[in-house]
């Protein structure tokens, strides 16, 4: 088994999130991992050993501090466990890019939570995803971000999937963790057989100075193809958050939902703007929207109560973002 030598730092912060033992973590990454641990001084040339089933292929490839993978999950696969991916980049590296490609075969159920940690150094970050999803097969992914407060992270987040006939494609971000500095993000689903489903889940803190920049778009190519994109967000004081979705479809008995809920700390820029493309009248869309301030009064009474005011925040934050 090729071994993968994440710094220690990082394990104690994977295993707070998991809320495990750090122990129980050392123990995955060296004996039956389905936690998975990615950076370059792994051999990428078949990274599937870390994943320790001889019925998945993952293949990996870098070179000019760009990532490129293929993994292949073959026809009536069911995960029993989720995978944990955690990366852990090259700390020489200031710019770089991933691009991870994944073939979900017939009927096959797969589970991913990958868990991102920034360094503590400016970094430009590219990330190209794509997703194939074969008949009756689904693919959930839940990705959340820790970046450092002590540097500056700029991110250009790209995915695209192709979801077939009865398959379920399910993609939720979470940045509720440190800044989320320069993030841009656009993605394209396409739902190209019947009953095609899709879910699109972002929950952010945008703190001081920090830029979200959400551009999804859902094309439903097939009849009885149904999605929901969903946004919840807090904007601090001179954050931008941009949320932009489009629909576009054309089949008969489609349906969707859109729902954004922003909230503003104070001083901050919020922007939100749907697009629907309607080409058939047995469609059926709804969309809800609301953006609003969270008052300092509220945050004065909780501390009256006892909270401190740092508290006091965190504690609606959570159940806002929840």
């Amino acid at each position: 088994m090729t071994q993968v030598k994440t710094p220690l730092n990082d394990l104690k912060r994977v295993a707070k999130v998991l809320g495990l033992p750090l122990s129980k973590i050392l123990l995955k990454q060296t004996a039956k991992p389905n936690i998975v641990f990615i950076n370059n001084n792994v051999n990428h040339d078949n990274i599937s050993k870390e994943i320790n089933d001889s019925t998945i292929t993952m293949e990996s490839k870098i070179e000019n501090n760009s990532m490129k993978s293929i993994i292949r999950v073959p026809d009536n696969y069911v995960m029993e466990e989720p995978w944990y991916f955690c990366f852990s980049l090259d700390k020489n590296w200031t710019k770089q890019a991933v691009a991870p490609e994944w073939h979900i075969w017939k009927n096959s159920k797969v589970k991913i939570f990958a868990y991102c940690f920034g360094l503590d150094k400016d970094v430009t970050h590219w990330d190209w995803k794509t997703y194939y999803l074969d008949e009756g097969s689904s693919l959930e992914i839940y990705e959340f971000n820790f970046n450092s407060d002590n540097s500056y992270m700029t991110v250009y987040n790209t995915f695209t999937a192709y979801v077939g006939k009865n398959a379920y494609f399910k993609n939720h971000y979470e940045s509720t963790m440190g800044h989320l500095w320069h993030w841009i993000t656009k993605g394209r689903v396409y739902l190209e057989g019947e009953n095609a489903k899709a879910d699109f889940i972002t929950k952010n803190k945008i703190l001081d100075w920090d830029i979200s920049d959400l551009d999804i778009n859902f094309y439903l190519n097939w009849k009885n193809s149904s999605w929901v994109i969903m946004s919840k967000s807090v904007t601090f004081e001179w954050g931008t958050n941009i949320f932009k979705s489009s629909l576009t479809w054309k089949w008969d008995n489609t349906s969707g939902h859109i729902e954004c809920s922003e909230v503003s700390m104070w001083q901050c820029k919020i922007t939100t703007i749907p697009a629907l493309n309607v080409e058939n009248p047995s469609s059926r869309l709804t969309h809800e929207a609301s953006v609003w301030t969270l008052e300092k009064k509220s945050i004065e009474n909780l501390m009256i109560k006892g909270f401190s005011e740092e508290d006091a925040i965190k504690f609606m934050i959570n159940g806002i973002l929840d």
